[in-house]
């Protein structure tokens, strides 16, 4: 709950007596709904004004919007030999479209100085999978592919706000294998996790639990440099 003061004072020195130790208003409050406590309860998320001496004081009490924490859990886990062939095709997969969206952003930014957006490369990605050529795009997760392409828009949307460098392509060998799901492309059930287009769950080394009744709400798969594969489950919870 938050109370707040605002004040309007006429003259200098009017709002000193504010916090002076004669100035009781909540006593003066709670006084004034002498007429029940129900009548008070109804009323306690009004505003409330009063005058002081030549002061008009205003006590705001309503409730602050609940806000959720967004946390990170990293571990290790052991993929299957086919967990890790889909998870390799799909590390593939996520690479291509990003590079192939940011060579098609480049294209149009600096050659015809016009700015598309994640939409336009949405559909040019629906376009892609079509063809003969990337047709294999269509044997992987949609998700993080389209995840790709909205860390791209982020990536130009800090650009054009000046916070950040222009986006680079991604190269095999030096970048990050990473893949994102959502909700939607994921199970989370009885503390086991299963990705989309997987049959069985991943054998993930739960080194420290989630928070108490934490669900969570987007999984990232990686590799790292030594090929040694982790996950980070991020999910929501009240503070």
């Amino acid at each position: 709950m938050r109370i707040s003061l605002a004040t309007e004072a006429v003259a200098d020195g009017a709002t000193a007596d504010l916090f002076s130790e004669e100035t009781t208003p909540f006593q003066s409050w709670e006084e004034s709904g002498s007429s029940g406590a129900g009548q008070a309860k109804a009323n306690c998320y009004d505003d409330w004004s009063f005058g002081l001496g030549r002061a008009l004081v205003t006590v705001s009490l309503r409730p602050m919007p609940t806000s959720r924490v967004k946390r990170a859990y990293k571990y290790r886990f052991y993929p299957t030999p086919e967990q890790a062939a889909e998870l390799a095709r799909t590390f593939g997969c996520v690479r291509k479209v990003y590079n192939m969206a940011l060579a098609a952003r480049t294209e149009a930014w600096k050659g015809r100085s016009e700015r598309i957006g994640y939409n336009a490369t949405s559909a040019l990605l629906t376009a892609w999978k079509k063809t003969e050529e990337l047709a294999y795009l269509n044997d992987v997760s949609s998700v993080p592919l389209q995840q790709a392409l909205r860390h791209l828009q982020t990536a130009f949307t800090n650009y054009f706000a000046k916070r950040a460098k222009y986006p680079r392509f991604k190269a095999k060998r030096k970048s990050r294998a990473s893949a994102e799901y959502t909700r939607s492309a994921f199970r989370f059930r009885d503390g086991e996790l299963t990705l989309a287009k997987m049959a069985e769950p991943l054998a993930i080394v739960w080194s420290r639990p989630l928070s108490k009744g934490a669900e969570p709400s987007t999984v990232t798969v990686s590799r790292d440099a030594a090929g040694r594969p982790g996950v980070d489950v991020y999910v929501r919870h009240h503070p």
